[in-house]
């Protein structure tokens, strides 16, 4: 199971499946503090594609997001690697429309 940090509950916890998965790499937060040495990727749940299409377009304006993508296969964890759930942004993205 993928172990996800959520930042609401500051705990990690396994992650749901979803048909979909936005992932993007946090270039701000990775390197340091509990991301020293590793990556910070940030996932996004996503029920449909028109939600997973609406977080990437909410992901490129944000400067210290790189590496967006729309992955169907949930993320496995990975030793230079955190994961990151961040589910507001799909709330975000939808108020774009």
């Amino acid at each position: 199971m993928t172990q996800i940090y959520n930042s609401n509950t500051n705990t990690f916890e396994d992650l749901e499946k979803s048909p979909l998965y936005v992932l993007s790499n946090d270039t701000f937060m990775s390197g340091w503090g509990s991301c020293k040495g590793k990556i910070n990727v940030c996932v996004v749940p996503c029920e449909n594609g028109f939600q997973a299409e609406k977080v990437m377009e909410y992901i490129k304006t944000r400067s210290e997001q790189k590496r967006a993508r729309i992955v169907i296969n949930k993320p496995k964890n990975q030793s230079n690697r955190i994961y990151s759930l961040v589910p507001n942004w799909l709330n975000l993205a939808l108020k774009m429309i």
